[in-house]
Formats: structure tokens, sequence, C-alpha cells
């Protein structure tokens, strides 16, 4: 009876050891689950990944914004211009000036935009591509 038993207290430390090793097992797999995620791109974020202009383009980048920025700076003018003085031709004027200005700078940065809005590195690389280096 003692044989029996000590088969049985056996069998039983065995299921233990059985039950722990696979607890152990599966918080392994836990925690490599958690890494994996981390180190993945988040799938609910596909913008994730930094847009930066590339530096042959850091001279029309600036130069597209800067012209959007005066366009729409001569636009105002030309609203105020208008507004505030008699003689018409001077708001006519700033409008005219500002939509020469505005037009290509205008363009330009909503090309960039489009390039770091894009979900996928060929896009963006198409996109870019058609943009003058200066």
């Amino acid at each position: 009876m003692s044989k029996q038993h000590d088969f049985q207290d056996n069998k039983n430390n065995l299921e233990i050891e059985d039950i722990e090793v696979k607890e152990e097992v599966k918080d392994q797999e836990r925690t490599q689950n958690n890494i994996d995620k981390q180190l993945e791109p988040d799938q609910s974020n596909p913008y994730q990944e930094k847009f930066e202009v590339p530096l042959s383009l850091k001279k029309t980048f600036i130069c597209s914004v800067t012209l959007l920025v005066v366009g729409l700076t001569l636009f105002i003018l030309g609203f105020i211009s208008e507004v505030a003085e008699v003689d018409p031709g001077r708001g006519i004027t700033f409008w005219v000036l500002g939509g020469v200005v505005t037009i290509p700078g205008g363009y330009y940065s909503y090309q960039f935009y489009k390039a770091k809005k894009s979900h996928n590195p060929d896009e963006r690389s198409n996109i870019l591509s058609e943009i003058p280096e200066l």
C-alpha cells in the first residue's frame, strides 16, 4: 500500500509540476506577445512612421510654404485695402499678386502634405518625385 500511495503522490506531484510549467509557458507567451505588439507598427495608426522632407527638397519645401504665407498675406492686405480706401485698384492689385504667389505655393505645400499623409512608401516616393528640386 505504501508503494501505491507513493505512486499516487508522485503522480499528483507530477500533475502539479506539469500545471505549473504550463502556466509558466503561458506567462512567457503572453510576455512575448506583448513585446511583439510593442515592436510592431500600430495598424490602427498608419501614419505612425515619422515623415521628414528629403534633403534635396528642403529648399522647395521652404519656398512653397513661404509663397503660401506671402500670398495669403497679400490677399488679406488686398481685402483691407479694398475696404479701407476709396481707390478699388489698389485692393485688386494685392488680390492679383496674392493669387499669383499663392497658387504655386499652395499646390506644392499640398503635395508635401499628401506625401506626409500617404499610406505606403511607394505612394510617398511617387508624390515626392513629382516635386521639382531647387
